[in-house]
């Protein structure tokens, strides 16, 4: 059975007799659709539990063929790692843009040899590093965030690659789902601190971070703060976690995974004064939504 990719983060098997197959969308969680090419016929009971048996060996090794591409991806991620420069050394413009310092964990690389590292193991399905915000391929130093999964956040399971503008790309086909950016510290065994703290993005973790002094975690998305949630709370279990929302489209879902989680949540609020101190600082036209906006706007970075 071979898998053919539809868009981004879909995949469709068809079955090998060509008469059926599945849709996968990898953000969504799996299998979305399963479809029959006579479908609309009537069919006898026989019949329809030997499509449900087809159906269901169809799905468990397409999980199987997702198992093995994740490992082949985290291995890619873990070889891009190696050979990059850590942010603590060098920098970057990003970590500029939002006034937060480097720390450990956080690595560089030229979007040039990330793309040439890109063609040589994508070369079935190229993909292109590419800036979401510039809307085109990123161009100059890139910003990596590894991605951890697996007891003690140890084993890195994708990459967040960051532009100096702020553009954001996912490593292609790797596992997504709860995994996320862990302070250094968290991962290598130091003392547990009181609280520990989950964010969307990475800015605002390192700027809760710095003005706080509390460690904090970065999801990547506000679709991924559940997971990511849940993973922090069984490996530090009995430390005070707090999820830190975004106002606006993060906030709702925020405060859904803290009363799931049963944790605290902390979403930042901005007056009329802040929001043009904001806007003055940064010159941006965009409304400020997270705690690196809000420290920003009062002065804290």
């Amino acid at each position: 059975m071979r898998p053919f990719r539809a868009r981004e983060g879909e995949t469709i098997y068809v079955f090998p007799d060509g008469k059926g197959g599945i849709a996968w969308n990898w953000r969504l969680g799996g299998a979305q659709a399963i479809w029959f090419i006579d479908a609309d016929k009537k069919l006898s009971d026989s019949e329809m539990k030997k499509l449900r048996r087809q159906a269901d060996l169809v799905m468990k090794e397409a999980e199987e063929q997702r198992q093995r591409r994740h490992t082949e991806v985290a291995c890619f991620a873990e070889s891009l790692l190696a050979d990059a420069v850590s942010a603590v050394s060098v920098g970057h413009g990003y970590l500029k843009l939002k006034r937060v310092r480097p720390v450990a964990g956080l690595w560089v690389m030229d979007a040039a040899e990330i793309q040439a590292r890109f063609n040589a193991f994508f070369r079935d399905e190229p993909r292109t590093l590419w800036d979401s915000r510039a809307g085109r391929p990123m161009a100059d130093p890139v910003l990596m965030v590894p991605l951890y999964i697996g007891k003690n956040f140890s084993s890195v399971s994708s990459i967040e690659f960051i532009s100096e503008c702020g553009g954001k790309y996912t490593l292609p086909e790797a596992r997504a789902a709860g995994a996320c950016w862990v302070p250094e510290a968290l991962r290598k065994g130091a003392p547990l601190p009181e609280r520990i703290g989950v964010a969307e993005g990475l800015a605002t973790a390192l700027s809760v971070s710095q003005v706080k002094g509390f460690p904090v975690a970065a999801a990547r998305s506000c679709g991924n703060l559940k997971a990511a949630a849940q993973a922090l709370k069984l490996q530090f279990f009995g430390v005070r976690l707090i999820v830190l929302g975004d106002k606006g489209n993060g906030e709702e879902k925020a405060r859904e995974v803290a009363q799931y989680a049963r944790t605290a949540v902390a979403v930042p609020s901005f007056s009329d004064q802040q929001r043009a101190r904001f806007r003055q600082i940064t010159g941006s036209n965009s409304a400020p939504t997270d705690f690196n906006d809000y420290y920003i706007a009062t002065g804290k970075l």
